[in-house]
């Protein structure tokens, strides 16, 4: 199982764009349009800790809301938050605040 400060709080950079379409997010190329090669899809799980990610959630707070929607383990689901958050971090899509 991977380890966190549950009382971290992330942020998503000012700069993204996205768009929500069906059950997916659409994060927006630097020009704001839909590009293939420069835009990410994220999940509709994914998207949802992307939305969460406003500065005012914690990680604990995050997997309280995943736990409550899916049916899965918290441990599965904790895993899962953390994996995902390190990735939105790496994309640049947001960003660590104490």
């Amino acid at each position: 199982m991977l380890t966190a400060d549950l009382d971290v709080m992330y942020k998503k950079k000012e700069d993204v764009r996205y768009e929500k379409v069906d059950d997916v997010y659409i994060i927006l190329s630097d020009k704001g349009e839909i590009d293939l090669e420069e835009s990410f899809v994220l999940t509709e799980s994914a998207g949802l800790i992307f939305e969460l990610s406003d500065g005012k959630h914690k990680i604990r707070d995050i997997c309280r809301v995943l736990c409550n929607t899916y049916d899965a383990p918290e441990d599965e689901i904790l895993n899962d938050l953390i994996t995902c958050l390190d990735e939105l971090v790496q994309d640049s899509l947001v960003s660590v605040i104490k």
